[in-house]
């Protein structure tokens, strides 16, 4: 059973993407990331931000023109807005938009049926937040592609193919600087393209690491090399805190499972299953 709070935040989400694809946001920018996974392609799980990468004008991008979009969107579909709080960022701008439950999920109850979903952790007054983030500095841009999101209504958005949206996430798992935390959610999408024998582009992710000076200007990245890192990050992740970080995201039928798999043994396993393109 998965939580409301979940599934009002991912409505939440939809109905955002909704208004910037109104506002031609996609035109410019792609979405990737956890939450495009998840509604994009039915990851099991669910994801709290909406993460894009803008492809031209990033000398001049901002937030604000999109705002109006968004706020006449959310009133649409009845969510009580709260705030958006904008923050201009060098490399990462970002727009947190923040609504409080007590009327919409009064106004939402009826769209879930009793029991389905656990109602009552869910506060009258508690809020939700989705924070939106656009990377301005990838250092290169694959080929876009267009998908339809049908709910709530169709529109469409862009995002990057498969193997490169791979990629990405395998320089997160690899490189992602949490100090003493580990993202278990990055392992969980990690699992899900190699369940889905989604190729890895390899050229991207060179590209990704030499950017973040992991790997030097003049250096190759191999399969073999890649399996390196691969196997160095595993034996020094903690597999019990990387669970303990996906499992508030996680359908309650998946959650042993995804507890079974997340071991030091069954991750290096892995290892071999990986393929590459690029």
């Amino acid at each position: 059973m998965q939580s409301l709070e979940n599934i009002l935040r991912e409505d939440l989400q939809r109905v955002i993407l909704l208004g910037l694809s109104r506002e031609r946001f996609f035109v410019k920018n792609v979405f990737y990331g956890g939450t495009a996974l998840r509604i994009l392609y039915g990851l099991r799980r669910s994801s709290e931000d909406l993460d894009f990468v803008c492809l031209e004008g990033r000398e001049t991008f901002s937030w604000e023109p999109f705002v109006p979009a968004v706020k006449k969107s959310l009133d649409a579909f009845g969510f009580s807005l709260s705030g958006i709080d904008l923050k201009p960022g060098q490399s990462t701008p970002k727009m947190l938009v923040s609504v409080m439950l007590r009327e919409s999920l009064s106004n939402r109850r009826r769209y879930y049926s009793p029991g389905q979903y656990s109602i009552d952790p869910v506060h009258a007054h508690k809020k939700v937040m989705v924070r939106l983030e656009t990377d301005l500095d990838d250092p290169c841009h694959p080929e876009p592609v267009t998908e339809q999101i049908l709910l709530p209504a169709p529109f469409l958005v862009s995002t990057y193919q498969k193997p490169d949206l791979f990629a990405g996430k395998m320089h997160a798992v690899l490189f992602r600087s949490w100090r003493s935390r580990v993202k278990g959610r990055d392992w969980f999408d990690m699992v899900w393209y190699l369940g889905q024998e989604v190729p890895l582009r390899i050229e991207y992710l060179e590209k990704k690491m030499k950017q973040s000076g992991k790997l030097d200007e003049g250096a190759s990245l191999t399969p073999d090399l890649f399996r390196e890192h691969y196997v160095e990050v595993c034996r020094r992740v903690n597999f019990s805190r990387a669970f303990d970080d996906v499992e508030p995201f996680l359908e309650e039928e998946d959650v042993e499972f995804v507890k079974a798999a997340f071991t030091e043994e069954r991750m290096l396993a892995l290892v071999d299953r990986f393929r590459f393109e690029g």
